[in-house]
C-alpha cells in the first residue's frame, strides 16, 4: 500500500531511530550523529532517492527497510573514506560494524564475507571418524580389543562395517600376473 508523504517521513524517522540504536556502539566513534545523518541524507538524495520513493509508493515496508537502507549508505560512505571515525572503534563498535556488514553483504573492495567456521563434529561423527581411522591403521587384534571394551565403539563399527571395505592382497608369483 502506498504511503502519504507524512507517513513516509514517520517511517523514515523511526527507521533512523532503529539504525541509531542498532549501531550505537559503532557510531560512538564518529563525529556526532548529526554529521552522520547529514551524510546519509546527502548520499540518499544523490544515489537512492528514486529507489526509496518507488519502494514507498509501490510496496509495503517496515522500519528495517529504512534501517537497512541507512546501513547500506553508512558502509558505502565509510568504505569510500567519506565517513571517518574520530576515535578508535572499540571492540563492541567493531562487532556492530561486522554485524552491519553481515546484514547488508557489503564488504570493502577485495574482501568477501567471512567463511563461517565449520560446525563442530557431533559425538557420533567423531566416533565414526575414530572407527574409520582405527580400521585403516590398527592391527586387527587391537581393533577387536577396542570393540570388546566399548559398547558405543562396537555399535558404530557394526553400523558402518559395510562401508569400511576390505583389505585384500594379491599373490604374485613373479610372472607379473596377480593370482
Amino acid at each position: 500500500m502506498p504511503y502519504t508523504r507524512e507517513e513516509a517521513q514517520t517511517f523514515g524517522q523511526l527507521g533512523l531511530e532503529v539504525f541509531l540504536k542498532r549501531n550505537r556502539e559503532l557510531l560512538a566513534s564518529f563525529p556526532g550523529n548529526d554529521q552522520v545523518i547529514r551524510a546519509l541524507v546527502a548520499w540518499t538524495r544523490l544515489h537512492r532517492q528514486d529507489e526509496l520513493l518507488n519502494h514507498l509508493t509501490t510496496s509495503e515496508t517496515d522500519l528495517n527497510f529504512f534501517a537497512n537502507h541507512l546501513e547500506e549508505g553508512f558502509l558505502t560512505l565509510y568504505d569510500a573514506g567519506k565517513l571517518s571515525p574520530v576515535a578508535l572503534i572499540t571492540d563492541l563498535g567493531q562487532s556492530s560494524l561486522d554485524a552491519m556488514r553481515k546484514r547488508t553483504g557489503i564488504y570493502p573492495a577485495g574482501q568477501s564475507a567471512p567463511v563461517p567456521a565449520p560446525k563442530p563434529l557431533s559425538a557420533d561423527e567423531l566416533l565414526e571418524q575414530e572407527v574409520r581411522n582405527d580400521f585403516a591403521t590398527l592391527r586387527s587384534d587391537k581393533m577387536r580389543e577396542k570393540r570388546r571394551n566399548d559398547r558405543r565403539y562396537e555399535a558404530m563399527y557394526q553400523k558402518i562395517a559395510d562401508t569400511l571395505g576390505t583389505l585384500t592382497t594379491a599373490y604374485h608369483d613373479g610372472s607379473g600376473d596377480a593370482r
